[in-house]
């Protein structure tokens, strides 16, 4: 008889817990994450836009290890204005444009 209610109350304990855990990942997942910047005005990719994907790198990347030098505020002859310059690891999306 003790077995049973010592199962019980294991049982009992169990679904209070799923049951929270499953309230905080819904609540969780109602709400925007914290340090998510705003979306920024799109910026025209010059026809490098491959659905979704951002825009290649068109150059050589030789002694070059800072992106933002020229792409922060668009300086440096052509060099489009980054619309993200709070992301600086830019190689983790741009790859090198095959030529």
């Amino acid at each position: 008889m003790k077995d049973k209610e010592g199962n019980r109350f294991l049982i009992a304990i169990c679904f209070v817990l799923v049951v929270g855990c499953a309230g905080l990942l819904v609540a969780g997942c109602a709400t925007e994450p914290a340090g998510v910047p705003e979306p920024q005005e799109i910026v025209e990719t010059q026809g490098h836009d491959l659905d979704g994907f951002p825009p290649p790198i068109p150059h050589d990347l030789e002694a070059k290890t800072d992106c933002l030098v020229c792409h922060r505020e668009g300086e440096l002859g052509k060099a489009p204005k980054t619309p993200h310059p709070e992301l600086t690891t830019c190689r983790q999306c741009h790859v090198l444009e095959e030529i």
